[in-house]
């Protein structure tokens, strides 16, 4: 996707072409079983990497993140808001496919943790009796799954927003991971319900926005409009 926003793949030879210049391609070629490819004759293997690209392209355009056009490729606006945030292509169409559900600042936030970015986040043996534990002390308590980094990233940013108290020091470390990436995140989550034209879901994340760095939530700040 980021080759395609920055213009270096316009199409799918071009596609085949930035393969070749890559690592993966010198793997291929030492190791093509694990790869599946049957031949290494110029043919087949030009064919392998039709069919992988071919792939990869329909991947995109299913996410609406690039356009195809017969052998044309573009980047989409959703695409270029992946590029410009790094962030990973499933993690867009959880963005752009929820944008209808959010009604409050909770369900903004929900959907900022569905995102990939979260997956990650370590949840380490019987934490998740810690996290059943700080998810009866946060504002809005959680039904789903107390094992879950998505449901950890939740309730690590309900208690930065609330203040509330971590049950180790560990919870301090991953509050930090999240709150390194939430940024980002959140502003690409903006810009998403932005260009999808979803007016209240994109104010409801920019007031989620402004409550990470006092650390408090949106309707705390004593300069909230309602």
């Amino acid at each position: 996707n980021a080759e395609v926003v920055a213009g270096t793949i316009t199409c799918m030879r071009d596609a085949v072409d930035y393969l070749t210049w890559t690592f993966f391609f010198r793997r291929l070629l030492a190791n093509p079983t694990y790869y599946h490819l049957h031949a290494s004759d110029p043919e087949s293997l030009s064919s392998h990497l039709q069919e992988l690209v071919t792939k990869a392209l329909d991947d995109l355009s299913d996410a609406g993140l690039v356009e195809i056009d017969g052998e044309a490729v573009s980047p989409s606006p959703l695409g270029r808001i992946g590029s410009a945030y790094y962030l990973k292509f499933p993690t867009l169409d959880t963005f752009s496919s929820g944008c209808e559900e959010v009604a409050n600042h909770h369900d903004a936030l929900m959907l900022l943790v569905a995102a990939d970015e979260f997956s990650e986040l370590p949840v380490r043996h019987n934490e998740e009796l810690l996290n059943a534990d700080l998810n009866r002390g946060v504002r809005v308590p959680l039904g789903t799954d107390m094992s879950s980094p998505h449901t950890k990233a939740n309730l690590l940013l309900q208690a930065h927003f609330g203040a509330v108290e971590l049950p180790i020091a560990d919870y301090l470390t991953d509050t930090k991971t999240v709150l390194d990436n939430a940024p980002r995140v959140l502003r690409a989550l903006i810009e998403v319900w932005a260009v999808e034209r979803m007016l209240t879901a994109a104010l409801l994340a920019m007031d989620l926005s402004k409550g990470l760095t006092p650390a408090m939530w949106p309707m705390e700040d004593p300069l909230w409009i309602t």
